[in-house]
């Protein structure tokens, strides 16, 4: 039989989520159906460790000083909700970079109210968003039903985007500024596709589906240095020359905006998918 956790009270979230001192003097926050049912500050408790369904601690001290800055500034409910949210995601999405306590709740939150002011959401870059994290966009549809649900608001799709960009970037162990920055990249790269080749491509479809694809993991192999080898290079050089042309303005594109040097390989097939699309379409 295992021991009981003794601890106090110090905050109740709601009835899943509570913010608990243990006797060694740490602060954990605790997540568990019920658990805060009833509850009140100070009370001591004998939590049995089966009622504990998860449980978030910080030893960073710069982190700590974030996070309860912002249990004490925000509302208890959002904050509540927001673990609870982040508990699925790991269920989901395996071990996620703490600093999502503190980004996704404070997003969270400051969605709320500005839905509340009557401001509209919008997300340019939903439709890339989907395609390039889709996982992490199941689970920001199902964390949208329960904010609506529980607060009893209508948030908008765009809104599932913007949650999406933050588990991908936690997952990743990245800043979402980055995962803003790259989306918006790739909606340029896109724009720049359709504009040379006089095409338009139709959101959704197969042909943009690959293209966004095959564009993100260009930028992730070029980023991680991935060895790449392309037997065909010379022959796309002299065969799919506007193609070719067209890759490396691509790839300028990337240098410029990211840094990312794309290799010759690397170009070559860009510029085989470029002709393809070319050809199809």
């Amino acid at each position: 039989m295992s021991d009981k956790v003794s601890c106090r009270v110090k905050k109740v979230f709601n009835n899943n989520v509570i913010l608990i001192k243990r006797k060694n003097g740490e602060e954990e926050v605790l997540l568990g159906k019920g658990i805060g049912f009833g509850k009140k500050r100070g009370q001591l408790l004998e939590l049995e460790p089966s009622k504990i369904e998860k449980s978030f601690v910080t030893y960073d001290e710069k982190f700590k000083k974030q996070y309860f800055n912002l249990l004490n500034d925000l509302d208890g409910e959002i904050i509540g909700l927001c673990e609870e949210i982040i508990s699925l995601a790991e269920k989901e999405l395996g071990r996620l970079n703490q600093h999502i306590h503190i980004a996704l709740t404070d997003h969270i939150s400051f969605a709320v109210e500005r839905l509340s002011e009557g401001m509209l959401i919008d997300n340019p870059f939903l439709e890339e968003i989907k395609v390039l994290y889709n996982e992490e966009y199941k689970v920001a549809i199902k964390a949208v039903e329960i904010i609506s649900k529980r607060l009893d608001i209508n948030l908008p799709e765009a809104e599932i985007g913007f949650i999406t960009m933050h588990l991908y970037a936690a997952r990743e162990n990245s800043d979402v500024k980055n995962t803003l920055r790259d989306i918006s990249l790739i909606n340029e790269l896109v724009n720049t596709i359709e504009k040379e080749l006089e095409i338009s491509l139709q959101v959704g479809e197969l042909s943009y589906i690959r293209l966004i694809n095959h564009l993100h993991f260009s930028i992730e192999r070029a980023r991680k240095k991935s060895k790449v080898r392309n037997p065909l290079i010379d022959r796309v050089k002299t065969e799919f020359v506007d193609s070719y042309h067209l890759a490396g303005k691509l790839s300028q594109l990337i240098k410029d905006k990211l840094g990312i040097q794309i290799n010759e390989a690397e170009q070559g097939y860009m510029a085989i998918h470029l002709q393809r699309l070319k050809e199809t379409l």
